[in-house]
């Protein structure tokens, strides 16, 4: 069985999403006939967009890269990513709040990821180029960052806006309790899932802009959880509730500040937003991460 130029990507030349190949393997010519995929037009059709130092860091899912049917998926993503002048990255473009750009390090040198340089790259023409000039550098970056790129990518058209008056009254908060609960969900001896909190889930009333809200918080974590942990951080959960509520117009709701995911039904969690807090997921370690509300 002959297999599709996906399938020959994927199988014989290892190339999988978080792969990357060195931007000077491509000839010159054809890194600016890519180039003209570009999404936005003022880029396209300059070859300075894609320097010789640049990475081309893969961002299709491996069962897209793989398809049996090159017709139905003929295309390879790649975002460009140009090296970092500074020696260290942006905090503010690191573990996916920024939903632009993406800052990443490869063979101990730092690249910025940037949504407007993405290459729309036919599969038959990358394979061709990897045989035609012996392209055996081909890269996967570390876990963590493979970890990163499909939500960096995921949060651009997923998030959900939550009411701006909202997010700036309880913004510092989040930062005030947010570590308390990451320091008291602590899993030390589970070195998969450093902690016991898979999500926090918040509910408002009203997505719309106004001066008070009725809210509940809810935390779900790991069916492993003891029973002691899990009331630590329910009680931390409702502290913030609680310091919440001292806000002008705003009423806490909740009924159930905490519980395990065994013990949760999905019906319940549907009328939940979960609150984005990936960033500091990725930060720490902890790969069970994901676009779902659920």
């Amino acid at each position: 069985m002959t297999l599709s130029y996906g399938q020959q990507l994927f199988k014989n030349h290892g190339l999988c999403q978080g792969a990357y190949i060195k931007s000077s393997c491509i000839p010159d010519e054809t890194r600016l006939e890519w180039s003209k995929s570009f999404p936005k037009i003022e880029n396209r059709g300059k070859a300075k967009k894609i320097k010789s130092d640049s990475l081309l860091v893969v961002i299709s899912q491996d069962c897209d890269i793989a398809c049996r049917q090159d017709d139905l998926d003929s295309c390879v993503e790649m975002v460009v990513c140009k090296k970092l002048k500074k020696t260290s990255p942006h905090k503010s473009n690191l573990f996916v709040k920024s939903v632009r750009k993406l800052h990443l390090q490869a063979d101990e040198q730092w690249y910025e990821a940037n949504v407007d340089y993405i290459l729309t790259v036919p599969k038959k023409e990358l394979l061709e180029i990897i045989i035609e000039h012996d392209i055996s550098d081909i890269t996967k970056l570390t876990s963590a960052y493979r970890d990163t790129i499909p939500i960096w990518r995921a949060n651009r058209y997923y998030r959900k806006a939550l009411p701006d008056l909202f997010n700036e009254k309880v913004s510092p908060i989040y930062e005030e309790y947010l570590p308390l609960v990451e320091e008291v969900a602590r899993s030390p001896e589970c070195k998969e899932h450093p902690s016991y909190l898979r999500a926090l889930y918040i509910w408002i009333d009203s997505l719309e802009e106004k001066e008070s809200y009725e809210f509940e918080l809810f935390a779900l974590l790991r069916e492993n959880i003891s029973d002691g942990t899990l009331s630590r951080v329910s009680d931390v959960i409702e502290k913030m509730a609680g310091k919440m509520e001292e806000l002008d117009g705003f009423q806490d709701e909740t009924e159930m500040y905490a519980d395990r995911d065994s013990n949760t039904f999905v019906s319940y969690l549907t009328r939940f937003i979960k609150i984005n807090f990936d960033s500091r997921s990725l930060s720490s370690g902890d790969n069970d991460i994901g676009p779902s509300d659920l």
